[in-house]
């Protein structure tokens, strides 16, 4: 788990590989964010700035933990790659 003192922003990057082991771009990529509450909110790239494509099969997200509490970041992707998801543990701090 990553422990992140509260009022900060922290990118959280993913990459996306294909059968052979080399970078590649999902058809889709979504990343979920679950605040201390169990809230969820989702963004696609393509459709939601807060997921960006650094290079091929490289896309991260930019999160400022604005509360205390245990969150969660989780990338997937859809489409020709083998690495479909990863997910991030957050515990935000005083």
């Amino acid at each position: 788990m990553i422990q992140i003192a509260v009022k900060n922003k922290r990118r959280f990057t993913c990459e996306f590989r294909n059968s052979d082991g080399e970078l590649a771009d999902p058809t889709d990529v979504t990343v979920r964010v679950t605040d201390e509450a169990g809230t969820e909110t989702e963004y696609e790239y393509g459709t939601d700035d807060e997921v960006e494509r650094a290079s091929e099969g490289v896309y991260f997200t930019d999160v400022t933990f604005d509360t205390v509490g245990d969150w969660q970041i989780k990338f997937w992707g859809e489409g020709d790659i083998v690495a479909s998801h990863e997910e991030f543990l957050i515990k935000v701090v005083e």
